[in-house]
């Protein structure tokens, strides 16, 4: 039998460990793109982020995220800012001794439209498989709508999993989602309406045409068919 020299074989462990180590040790895919800055579970803002982006992240409701960091409209981040995503006991005893703010009218939000032409190739589900919307199946490059009107509240490809992403905020309680888009033609801050093209559709995580569409009632999804009109 060979006889190895000893430090030989600690180096052939180390390596063996070491390979072992780097095959086996993956970045969850869930929220990879937010992970928490420090201990007490804060994130650090992005670029491109806003408050509503990173509240659609982490499903919440974006007034809580605000009421959490002590923000108010119209939610002004900047680059390198801790945002908190959870309650401290200190913000929780403040919270009970705030004064009550009356809830301001709510702008009804009824008639929604189809976001884009095509047809449902997967439906709404929280059950595993998740899906938190609707994939609706078209040709690459045609028309997306906005299916109510709303103010566009991002407008960019920071969430992992979503592509070009655009999210319209309708009023307090309704935000929509439209994922996987070629090209975003809204802006940000931009105001648009019912029926306004606001991107064209790309190709989802099948490498086929299609747009993930979404809408969330107080930071939960809920399914798109139950608002969209019957076709």
């Amino acid at each position: 039998m060979l006889k190895f020299p000893r430090i030989f074989v600690l180096l052939i462990a180390v390596c063996i460990l070491a390979a072992c180590s780097k095959s086996t040790n993956y970045a969850p895919v869930v929220n990879a793109w937010k992970q928490p800055a420090n201990k007490q579970g804060g994130y650090k803002v992005q670029a491109d982020d806003t408050l509503y982006s990173i509240a659609w992240a982490y499903g919440i409701d974006y007034r809580e995220l605000a009421k959490i960091n002590n923000l108010h409209s119209p939610y002004a981040l900047h680059k390198g800012q801790i945002i908190y995503t959870t309650s401290t006991a200190e913000q929780k005893q403040a919270a009970k001794k705030a004064p009550e703010i009356a809830a301001h009218p709510q702008k009804i939000v009824s008639n929604w439209v189809w976001p884009t032409k095509g047809t449902v190739i997967s439906q709404f589900s929280l059950q595993r498989p998740v899906n938190k919307g609707v994939n609706i199946a078209g040709n690459y490059g045609q028309a997306v709508y906005a299916a109510n009107s709303g103010q566009i509240v991002y407008s960019g490809n920071g969430i992992n999993g979503y592509g070009n992403l655009i999210i319209i905020k309708h009023n307090d309680e309704y935000l929509s989602a439209y994922a996987h888009n070629k090209i975003n033609l809204a802006k940000e801050g931009q105001w648009v309406k019912k029926g306004q093209e606001i991107a064209l559709m790309g190709k989802g995580n099948s490498l086929k045409p299609e747009l993930h569409f979404e809408i969330r009632y107080k930071g939960k999804p809920i399914n798109p068919l139950t608002k969209l009109p019957l076709r």
